[in-house]
């Protein structure tokens, strides 16, 4: 699933780890349950596998690594990663987009929500402190490039991503849409935002 891409390191070897995580691995992110044992009944699809790149772990390395995130929906929740903090959250990340089309959700502690396009070419910025998570919304793999301090690894945990999370992004009329989450605890109502 890496897309043929390769990353190179012609000073130092680089650690090399490959990590699929299947419909089995994500099924409490996606609010449909139903819709989740449904397709769970046909198989256990993968819905997105990363590699990743790490230096010697000494203090300045960067990790890079290489994320595809396959089409697809669960009712009509589009495919996603399971997304993350930052452990310890002071450090930033940087992504290019290689190929697809999709979304990066981003929500800080404080609550504070936004959302950029991913499309080839893009380079986007994931501040310290900020959970992030990525949605396919197109029709062919989503692939793109992620670069962040050796220094930090993806905190899971910090947050129960199902029901903190603000917003999901589901099909509506045949538009990708950024909807309140249902199962969020503490949300502000706000109309469905279309993408264009």
């Amino acid at each position: 699933m890496s897309d043929g891409l390769a990353f190179l390191s012609p000073v130092s070897p680089c650690r090399h780890r490959v990590v699929a995580r299947t419909l089995e691995h994500l099924a409490a992110v996606f609010h449909d349950a139903h819709a989740v044992r449904a397709r769970l009944s046909a198989g256990n699809p993968v819905i997105y596998e990363f590699h990743e790149y790490a230096g010697s772990g000494a203090q300045g390395d960067l990790v890079v690594a290489i994320c595809t995130l396959s089409p697809g929906k669960i009712g009509r929740e589009f495919y996603m990663t399971r997304g993350h903090f930052h452990d310890p959250a002071r450090f930033a990340e940087v992504y290019y987009v290689h190929r697809g089309k999709g979304l990066l959700l981003m929500q800080s502690l404080a609550g504070h929500f936004v959302w950029s396009a991913m499309e080839p070419g893009a380079i986007l910025y994931v501040p310290p402190d900020y959970f992030h998570r990525t949605v396919n919304v197109g029709d062919e793999p989503l692939v793109f490039f992620g670069v962040y301090s050796g220094e930090t690894d993806h905190d899971y945990a910090q947050v129960p991503a199902e029901t903190w999370l603000a917003k999901i992004v589901v099909e509506v009329d045949g538009k990708a849409c950024v909807v309140d989450n249902p199962r969020r605890i503490a949300t502000d109502r706000a109309e469905p935002s279309a993408l264009r």
